[in-house]
């Protein structure tokens, strides 16, 4: 099923209905200052239902999305891919005084009473996947190695031992 920028939640939750499908990255203008560029797409499942047994009940979806995203990397400042997957249950709420009450294991996300942006939800449930330092696992395993060559992560027993030296080697010429 294609995403629909506007869905009604209520009429979703009430009837228990799931909607999958994909979406641009570059639709997600929520999500773009976090990205290298916004090229690719994310794949996404919305499974709604009411969060009680009652009609005065929030709706909630359980959110799952995988995407291939473009970062950039904090060590070495190139672009790399990372693949993102996440899942989380997100209760729809209208207000602060509705997010407080929500459950500590559930996640409040704004929406008005019955319309709900899927991009929006989309766009945060991303940056909520999305490393908070952005990382090449490649530029990790070079500094692993760079490390192994160079001796570095090894402790010395005293640090300044070679500054010791140094300064008795100044010392004897001056004398």
């Amino acid at each position: 099923m294609s995403a629909k920028r506007i869905v009604n939640a209520r009429k979703l939750a009430a009837s228990r209905s799931e909607l999958q499908g994909t979406v641009q990255i570059q639709s997600l203008t929520g999500a773009h200052d976090r990205l290298a560029d916004t090229g690719g797409e994310l794949e996404y499942t919305l499974a709604f239902q009411y969060s009680g047994s009652d009609q005065d009940s929030l709706p909630q979806v359980n959110v799952e999305l995988q995407a291939e995203v473009n970062l950039l990397c904090q060590r070495q400042l190139q672009p790399f891919t990372q693949q993102v997957s996440a899942e989380s249950q997100v209760v729809l709420v209208a207000d602060e005084a509705q997010a407080e009450q929500v459950v500590e294991h559930y996640e409040p996300f704004a929406c008005s009473d019955i319309e709900l942006d899927i991009e929006a939800l989309l766009a945060e449930e991303l940056l909520l996947a999305l490393p908070l330092v952005a990382i090449d696992p490649a530029a990790e395993r070079l500094q692993t190695t760079v490390d192994e060559q160079t001796g570095a992560g090894e402790q010395d027993d005293h640090p300044f031992a070679g500054l010791a030296a140094l300064k008795q080697k100044l010392a004897a010429k001056k004398d």
